[in-house]
């Protein structure tokens, strides 16, 4: 399967690793990940929101989602804190 896939990494699985995958994707380090978590959770929280609202489904979603994407921790991330596709895909786009 590696053969038809380009830029295959290895990333730590420690509740970051969806965060590191895109910082790699988009040619910063592993270790860059709080840059991506922090531009993700500002483009959800900025002045024109109101369309991501609608897309998350709710208010208390949202609120889930603006939750897990505030987190700054070092070390392991808990599992409410983890990158979820269905809800952060549209915002790495």
């Amino acid at each position: 399967m590696h053969d038809f896939i380009e830029k295959v990494r290895d990333i730590p699985g420690d509740g970051h690793c969806g965060f590191r995958a895109v910082a790699v994707l988009r040619n910063l380090t592993v270790d860059d990940h709080q840059i991506v978590w922090c531009n993700l959770y500002k483009e959800l929280v900025g002045v024109e929101n109101a369309h991501y609202r609608r897309m998350i489904n709710g208010d208390t979603r949202y609120k889930e989602v603006s939750d897990a994407l505030s987190y700054g921790g070092i070390g392991n991330a808990p599992r409410d804190k983890w990158m979820t596709m269905p809800d952060m895909g549209f915002l790495i786009v």
